[in-house]
């Protein structure tokens, strides 16, 4: 998918993208140099593992739903 960098510097995120990745207005992002490119994480995730009888299970207050993973999946394609 294609961007464009505003006079200000700004880029929008395709909607598909903030959609597969659960970013809404007001949502804080990573940003880092990554090679010739950038690489974009969104932040305040709360995903940790626990142990729970003994097995290592991922909790968190984060959903992720079929629709979250179908988007992504949908946006590897593209």
């Amino acid at each position: 998918m294609k961007a464009v960098v505003d006079a200000a510097g700004r880029i929008v995120v395709p909607k598909p993208l903030r959609e597969a990745l659960g970013l809404q207005p007001g949502s804080t992002v990573e940003i880092s140099r990554y090679g010739a490119g950038l690489h974009l994480i969104p932040t305040g995730r709360t995903a940790r593992l626990e142990e729970e009888n003994g097995v290592l299970v991922a909790t968190g207050e984060t959903t992720i739903d079929d629709e979250v993973v179908f988007g992504l999946i949908d946006s590897g394609r593209k």
